[in-house]
């Protein structure tokens, strides 16, 4: 005769597949979100289009990118990608860290920044064209770009509004957190300046070349910083255990 326990044998639950989400998507609904990723679009789209139109005696109209000069486009095209990423993205929206809060409208206001500047380097270079009896105005691609700062600024600051009762907004510095933004900003500055040197390698054409390293300085700058951030965090020591 044997004896023994009879247990019981764990069986997997059954598969269920995910339930398709009907109707719009939830950032369609929120006019917060909408502000916000509408407002990063606008930046992404008036980037890439033209900013400066210029006509000069016996060279006629030309056009100039937002990626010529102080090259002010690549910074709103890099924003208005973060902007989008988070009104688009539920998990941002639903977050109640501080940081993630508060990021649309910090992005937004950078991004207004950058636009006001590159007016004000604008309106110097075509006030430059006069002495020349040259003459230019500003693109439509521009005044998208802007549109869309502001109304990501706003998106952005409903969105505090919006969690002011359920977000502490205080700041603690620590050791990690200051070494993990200093090596994240340089991380990114050193991503981006190796993205502008591919570039101009890969193509012989100004224009196209500033276009690869706007599109190239996306990827390293963004993985520069996460790589940068993680080197110098790696050398501060763990707070002690309590």
């Amino acid at each position: 005769m044997r004896y023994g326990v009879e247990m019981e044998r764990p069986a997997l639950a059954p598969f269920k597949p995910t339930e398709r989400r009907r109707g719009l998507h939830p950032a369609l609904r929120n006019p917060v979100r909408v502000g916000i990723w509408l407002g990063g679009a606008s930046l992404v789209v008036g980037s890439m289009l033209g900013w400066l139109q210029v006509w000069l005696p016996y060279q006629g109209w030309s056009e100039i990118s937002s990626f010529e000069r102080a090259g002010d486009g690549l910074i709103a095209l890099e924003l208005g990608i973060l902007l989008v990423a988070l009104g688009w993205s539920d998990r941002a929206a639903d977050s109640r860290l501080a940081i993630v809060v508060v990021a649309p409208l910090v992005a937004g206001l950078a991004a207004f920044v950058v636009m006001r500047l590159a007016y004000n380097d604008g309106a110097i270079y075509i006030a430059s064209l006069t002495r020349y009896g040259g003459h230019g105005d500003y693109m439509p691609g521009f005044w998208l770009a802007t549109g869309g700062a502001v109304v990501a600024t706003l998106g952005g600051a409903g969105r505090v509004l919006a969690a002011r009762h359920e977000v502490r907004f205080g700041i603690r510095l620590d050791p990690a957190s200051i070494a993990g933004a200093l090596g994240g900003v340089a991380g990114g500055i050193l991503g981006i300046a190796a993205a502008v040197i591919v570039g101009e390698r890969l193509s012989g054409s100004s224009a196209l070349a500033g276009t690869a390293a706007t599109f190239l300085a996306v990827v390293f700058g963004l993985a520069g910083a996460w790589i940068g951030a993680r080197i110098l965090r790696s050398f501060v020591p763990p707070p002690p255990a309590r």
